[in-house]
């Protein structure tokens, strides 16, 4: 789980949110790849559920995908895509694949005889996690930046520490801990719709009409999922 916010953090500073989001809505595809590999019946409803879940992510962020393939058409091919543009996309692939592990083995280990409490596993991640940026912290700030870190801002990565991390792991783990991994995995998808919501609330952004329609995608995908787990 830390790895998987670690990178797909990166990501986004290192290239375009649109298709970082995209690729971070892949996780299903990996539990997927996984079952065929280790030779577990996926169900045809699974498939189906999954690739409708993902053609919805790609229509709901069709403005944005659109804006990064204009933006590469203007500059040309060669200049449009940078390494550390491939560097993020590539992060953003290993986070979804991290998170795919996560629910996987997460799920194994719920279903034994002594299932691990969701509170510790997000206890130990969230320490970690505190010692992990510490260091690098300590290791790759300057003087600067250390000393740039007011009350105010240490205040607010205290808040994004808590609530959208802490407090989502938790409830991410408990799902995963219930329900079959590739649903647990699904789920995940719906993070672009709560995001276009939220910021049509907050930042008063109107969502567009690939919304409405991506969002019908994924919400008939997860129901196919859902259906085939029962």
């Amino acid at each position: 789980m830390i790895g998987g916010f670690l990178l797909g953090t990166a990501a986004f500073q290192m290239a375009r949110v649109g298709e970082v989001t995209l690729m971070l809505s892949t996780p299903p595809i990996f539990v997927v790849g996984y079952k065929l590999l280790a030779r577990i019946r996926v169900y045809k409803s699974e498939g189906i559920g999954t690739l409708l879940a993902i053609a919805g992510i790609g229509l709901i962020l069709q403005p944005q995908l659109r804006v990064s393939s204009s933006a590469l058409s203007s500059s040309g091919y060669g200049a449009g895509i940078s390494w550390e543009a491939l560097t993020g996309y590539l992060f953003a692939l290993s986070a979804a694949a991290l998170l795919a592990v996560y629910t996987l083995w997460f799920g194994a280990i719920a279903r034994q005889s002594k299932p691990v409490k969701s509170i510790n596993v997000v206890f130990i991640t969230c320490l970690l996690g505190c010692v992990l940026s510490s260091i690098c912290t300590a290791l790759f700030s300057n003087s600067d930046g250390l000393t740039g870190l007011n009350q105010q801002a240490m205040l607010v990565i205290l808040g994004l520490g808590i609530l959208p991390t802490a407090l989502s792991t938790l409830c991410y783990t408990i799902a995963a801990q219930q329900l079959p991994a590739i649903l647990a995995a699904a789920i995940l998808l719906t993070e672009p719709i709560f995001a276009v919501l939220f910021a049509s609330v907050i930042l008063k952004e109107s969502p567009s009409l690939w919304f409405g329609f991506g969002s019908c995608f994924v919400l008939l995908g997860l129901f196919s999922i859902a259906k085939g787990t029962n």
